[in-house]
């Protein structure tokens, strides 16, 4: 992140390095695979090896909702550079930031109710009763 900042062209090379080995290292890593995605397409301008990428994404099961809407974003926004390169209007951060938002507070809306049901059921086990209120054999 910190090279990053600095946006020295030079370091760009050292940078890819470091992010595959940390791939070699933790090819699960869902962090490290979405980063070489963006830089791939927005940094390095490598589209085949980015293509590679999003195939091994796609095939990933058990993204999180979040996490497919950043990689539809990525991919529309690389589709659209692709497309009309100098002509273009760029995908619209704000509208990305607020289904981005939306997503999240879906996520964590949905882990609170599962906590909720699930110490619900712990409670009513706890006393001897079933979930519809009959009694427990």
């Amino acid at each position: 992140r910190h090279l990053l900042g600095l946006r020295e062209e030079h370091d760009l090379p050292f940078l890819n390095f470091v992010v595959g080995k940390g791939l070699a290292e933790h090819p699960e890593s869902l962090d490290l695979l979405f980063f070489q995605l963006v830089a791939l397409h927005f940094i390095y301008g490598d589209t085949k090896q980015a293509q590679e990428q999003e195939k091994k994404l796609q095939d990933k099961k058990g993204i999180f909702i979040d996490r497919s809407f950043h990689l539809y974003a990525v991919m529309r926004r690389a589709t659209h550079d692709l497309a009309s390169s100098n002509m273009g209007q760029e995908l619209n951060l704000a509208e990305f930031d607020a289904k981005m938002n939306v997503a999240r507070r879906s996520h964590q809306n949905c882990l609170s109710l599962m906590k909720k049901f699930f110490n619900l059921v712990i409670k009513q086990e706890k006393s001897g009763s079933t979930a519809y209120g009959r009694p427990s054999p």
